[in-house]
């Protein structure tokens, strides 16, 4: 898998410590972890593209039933895009959701993911 790095200036750290450290009182059990994240849904894997466009090459997949965090802790970033369908008589739509692991970062068709927290 390839991915784009962040910027390596001490932000891609804070960022990861943040993303993975959020925790929101009286939401989460002792001990887990809260972020915002997408998630597959309907049984099908979603690409992880290098730009919100299908033109720009797949750098990953989120399988079905899984998630990955936003690039955000706090929300996930969404952005319009090329136009996408998510699968064959699927939903369609041009926005684009912003998701991120490590120090590396990728783009997801919003209509095919489900946004939340983890």
């Amino acid at each position: 898998m390839r991915f784009r790095k962040v910027r390596s200036t001490g932000l891609a750290s804070a960022l990861l410590g943040s993303l993975m450290a959020l925790a929101l009182p009286g939401t989460a059990a002792a001990g887990t972890q809260d972020y915002a994240a997408v998630f597959t849904y309907n049984g099908h894997a979603v690409n992880v593209r290098d730009e919100a466009t299908t033109s720009s090459a797949k750098i990953g997949s989120i399988p079905a039933a899984d998630s990955w965090p936003c690039f955000s802790s706090s929300g996930c970033y969404t952005k319009a895009g090329s136009s996408y369908t998510c699968w064959s008589g699927g939903p369609s739509g041009s926005r684009w959701v912003k998701v991120a692991w490590g120090d590396f970062y990728g783009w997801v068709p919003q209509s095919c993911v489900r946004i939340g927290r983890a």
